[in-house]
């Protein structure tokens, strides 16, 4: 359900992230955009969808959670977003460090969950950081895809797009 939810609004939300990402890279002096080409999801669809979500976490019990269950699992994704760091610093790719950041926001999300453990708190402001930076990468590195679109200012926007993408996996990758 949630899967179904984030798919929804995602792709709603793709065309105003690039929109967002030219006027940043080109201070608001954008290129015509394209029209997209996939029709926002219905408000219907999406409020059934938030509806049923609702009554899947109105049916979860975390009281009968023990907190070495807990642990484990944080640690579990923890693991899992080490090794994509580690991946990244092997070879960096724009797939590989969008793969970080989805391991990142799990780990964030349950973390933040538990936020009254100050540990997990701190590490899920921390994973939140990280979270921005390889979003903004995402974002970036997607703009940059969809560059074909945009003849007149291409090679500028190109070597922009190069130079904002390595500064933040360079930061992303002193923060992770």
């Amino acid at each position: 359900t949630v899967r179904s939810l984030k798919d929804a609004v995602a792709h709603a939300r793709d065309r105003d992230v690039l929109l967002l990402r030219i006027q940043e890279l080109t201070r608001g002096k954008s290129a015509k955009l394209p029209r997209t080409t996939r029709p926002p999801p219905s408000a219907d669809k999406i409020q059934r969808m938030a509806e049923q979500l609702q009554n899947h976490v109105d049916r979860l019990s975390l009281e009968e959670l023990k907190i070495h269950h807990v642990l484990l699992e944080i640690i579990k994704s923890y693991g899992r977003s080490s090794a994509r760091y580690r991946a990244c610093r092997r070879k960096a790719r724009d797939h590989r460090l969008h793969e970080w950041r989805k391991q990142v926001k799990i780990f964030q999300f349950q973390c933040g969950l538990f936020n009254s453990w100050n540990l997990l708190g701190i590490m899920s402001l921390r994973a939140a950081l990280l979270s921005r930076m390889l979003g903004d990468h995402h974002d970036f590195a997607v703009t940059g895809q969809q560059l074909h679109r945009f003849k007149k200012h291409r090679k500028r926007l190109a070597k922009t797009i190069r130079k904002r993408k390595t500064q933040l996996s360079e930061e992303a990758f002193h923060v992770g």
